[in-house]
């Protein structure tokens, strides 16, 4: 980690937030959580793709939340009920 003389800000190698990220959703030992993707800007994890319940999305969340060099995350999953789901439902 670098930190930038006369600043509070840190930043990381590039690529370094991403892996760990990529790596973390991998590991979770949830299928559909592996095929999210996650980019890094200034520090911040960028979280892209779908899942099937909030609850896997709220699972990749704290995942990624737990990485201590983030500045935070922009979640931009979908949440996607498949339609044979929502029918049993209601």
């Amino acid at each position: 980690m670098v930190t930038v003389e006369g600043s509070k800000r840190t930043t990381t190698p590039s690529g370094w937030l991403t892996s760990i990220a990529q790596t973390r959703l991998r590991e979770s030992g949830y299928e559909e959580l592996k095929n999210l993707h996650c980019d890094e800007y200034d520090g911040v994890l960028r979280l892209r793709g779908t899942v099937t319940s909030p609850q896997l999305l709220q699972t990749a969340l704290a995942l990624l939340a737990a990485i201590p060099s983030s500045r935070g995350i922009d979640n931009r999953v979908v949440v996607a009920i498949p339609s044979r789901w929502h029918r049993a439902v209601h």
